[in-house]
């Protein structure tokens, strides 16, 4: 890779252009917040078991234990999706997205 490529130095440009952003500061945060909270990760791993629990179920045609693994996959979904540290996460998300799409298109 030649760092001077004009493909590398736009990309080089553009990744400090957007670490000074707001929005792109933000992002990075909440990324970190999501990746250390320890709730967040202990209700992503009983989701994955639910998920698990559901196509176990399913194979064995275990109707009564893939409703009770369905009813608490969907129990813990709420929970991720209402938890305050992804619903910041989701925000900062929303609040990056235009200025990402600003830049694709700018880069077209």
């Amino acid at each position: 890779m030649d760092e001077n490529d004009p493909v590398i130095l736009a990309a080089k440009e553009v990744a400090e252009a957007l670490s000074e952003e707001p929005a792109a500061k933000y992002f990075l945060l909440a990324a970190k917040a999501m990746e250390e909270d320890e709730s967040v990760k202990a209700l992503h791993d009983g989701i994955e078991a639910a998920q698990k629990a559901m196509m176990q179920a399913a194979e064995h045609q275990d109707d009564a234990a893939f409703i009770q693994a369905k009813k608490r996959y969907n129990a813990l979904a709420e929970e991720f999706s209402s938890h305050p540290v992804v619903k910041n996460f989701v925000t900062a998300i929303e609040e990056l997205t235009p200025l990402l799409e600003e830049v694709e298109y700018k880069l077209q």
